[in-house]
């Protein structure tokens, strides 16, 4: 009794999963079913190249190979599935006078995901990004260190480095003529009002150092 339930229990996984037909059918349901990539994530793009790939070498050992029409219904679903990104890149780097094979679509596909997978691990997270300190305000509402970089940025001498401006400078107003003209060229100053960014000729200030 035992051996006959068995029999008839092999005959079923037999007739459910023996069915060359059905699985087939299962693969290439599988295949049109694949879940679009809808940003640009190599999680989501490395899935969708394992997935097709799997269908595809299944239906590859049950003698269904890829070729012609077939070839370009899977490496079509493929496009379809990409995200912008990457299928403008794709676009890009094939012969548009020449249809696609589905082994060079892949490759592609799979070299993009080393590039994705680079460029997620580089970039980093805001989790990890330094944040700033902010210091206590002023009395007058600033912040000592925003006015000190103020300060810094807007006075710093360029004939001494000490925070002043540059008609302040006591090291400046110690030169001779000479040795201020020639000071003035190699710091590519304004002779007439001392700061960078125009020649003494079209100076907008109407004082003159």
């Amino acid at each position: 009794m035992l051996a006959l339930n068995y029999a008839r229990a092999w005959e079923i996984l037999e007739e459910r999963f023996g069915n060359q037909r059905l699985i087939i059918e299962s693969h290439i349901v599988g295949l049109l079913n694949m879940q679009n990539v809808l940003k640009k994530s190599s999680k989501d793009l490395r899935n969708l190249v394992d997935e097709c790939t799997r269908h595809v070498d299944n239906l590859v050992k049950l003698n269904q190979r890829l070729t012609g029409m077939s070839q370009l219904f899977v490496v079509t679903l493929l496009t379809r599935a990409l995200d912008d990104q990457t299928s403008a890149l794709w676009e890009a780097s094939i012969n548009q006078s020449e249809l696609p094979e589905y082994e060079q679509m892949i490759a592609f596909l799979k070299q993009r995901c080393v590039i994705l997978e680079r460029c997620e691990t580089t970039t980093p997270t805001a989790a990890s990004k330094v944040p700033i300190a902010k210091t206590a305000p002023s009395k007058g509402g600033h912040s000592k260190s925003s006015h000190a970089a103020t300060a810094t940025s807007e006075y710093a001498c360029d004939f001494c480095s000490g925070q002043h401006q540059n008609f302040k400078c006591s090291t400046f107003q110690r030169m001779t003529v000479d040795q201020r003209q020639d000071k003035l060229k190699a710091t590519n100053l304004c002779f007439n009002c001392l700061r960078k960014g125009h020649r003494s000729a079209a100076c907008p200030s109407n004082k003159s150092c």
